[in-house]
């Protein structure tokens, strides 16, 4: 869930059943709010902001539980960033994985595979697959890592399909 300060920052608050049910005014039970993250401004915080809202539940509560153990272990803090960049990897390493293992499964080669996406979380399923396909209502930042830009959603695909020879 995504709060604004006292001071006009936007935090990242995170907790099992925080936001359920929720309506965009209603208040938050800080009972509930297991951690906080303040995004950085610019870029660096959209790309937190990004992966924050990417990452399952349960990945972030692991990484964060054990950034928290060896924090104590140490005794000393790691720092935001810390848990940031291990959050971006482990979620790399499980996207990558579970891309690469559908294909393996389905006996593909990811060379063959056509990605179609539009937006930050389909970037990892571009550098897996050979031909990476950006909608035409994709974010800029998206179409610039396709190899090929379709329509929007209303025929893109199909057009996307028929350039491609699979139709």
């Amino acid at each position: 869930m995504i709060a604004i300060d006292e001071s006009g920052r936007e935090r990242v608050l995170m907790g099992r059943g925080l936001a359920f049910g929720l309506k965009p005014d209603d208040a938050i039970d800080p009972a509930k709010v297991e951690k906080t993250f303040i995004l950085d401004s610019g870029d660096g915080g959209e790309n937190e902001l990004r992966l924050l809202s990417e990452v399952p539940y349960p990945v972030l509560e692991a990484v964060t539980r054990a950034v928290d153990g060896a924090e104590r272990s140490l005794r000393r803090a790691l720092g935001r960033g810390f848990t940031i960049a291990v959050l971006d990897h482990i979620q790399f390493v499980l996207e990558r994985l579970d891309q690469e293992a559908v294909l393996a499964h389905l006996g593909m080669d990811p060379a063959d595979a056509i990605g179609i996406g539009d937006n930050w979380n389909d970037a990892e399923m571009f550098e897996v697959c050979g031909t990476a396909i950006a909608m035409g209502n994709a974010v800029d930042g998206v179409k610039a890592l396709a190899d090929q830009v379709t329509t929007a959603i209303d025929d893109g695909i199909l057009r996307a399909f028929a350039v491609n020879g699979l139709i």
